[in-house]
């Protein structure tokens, strides 16, 4: 189970706003894997598609705010964001025809392991520096 915490806050309310989804797509999934049922496969692609497809959305807003204030580590950044989906799709690519309960539990141990260290690290920092440059946020 995946849950909000306010510590994970990087102060950027929409940014934070969608951190907090795809805590919820993420803790979706891991209901998923605690369901006893055996037909879980399509379910499963549904989730980690829209956790891809929310995870670009996401990257996108950061992107563009990064961009309008002229972030001064924009460019490591996006190739973090960049190297993260092109590693996600990877593995989903490989898992897509054999997707059971333990593989759709170390994609998610990935992605979780991977957001969390990527909020305490480059977001926090990022929304550090945005906040002291723009003070309207």
């Amino acid at each position: 189970m995946l849950k909000w915490k306010k510590k994970y806050e990087v102060g950027i309310p929409i940014i934070d706003e969608q951190h907090k989804q795809l805590f919820k797509i993420i803790d979706r999934a891991y209901k998923l894997l605690r369901r006893h049922s055996t037909d879980k496969y399509d379910e499963t692609l549904e989730i980690l598609d829209e956790l891809v497809a929310y995870s670009k959305m996401h990257f996108e807003t950061e992107e563009r705010i990064m961009k309008e204030n002229n972030y001064p580590n924009f460019k490591e950044h996006k190739a973090s964001h960049d190297k993260f989906l092109m590693e996600v799709e990877e593995i989903i690519t490989k898992a897509i025809h054999d997707v059971d309960d333990n593989m759709l539990r170390k994609i998610l141990n990935i992605l979780v392991e991977w957001l969390i260290g990527h909020i305490y690290g480059n977001d926090k920092d990022m929304g550090i520096t945005i906040r002291n440059m723009n003070k309207n946020l």
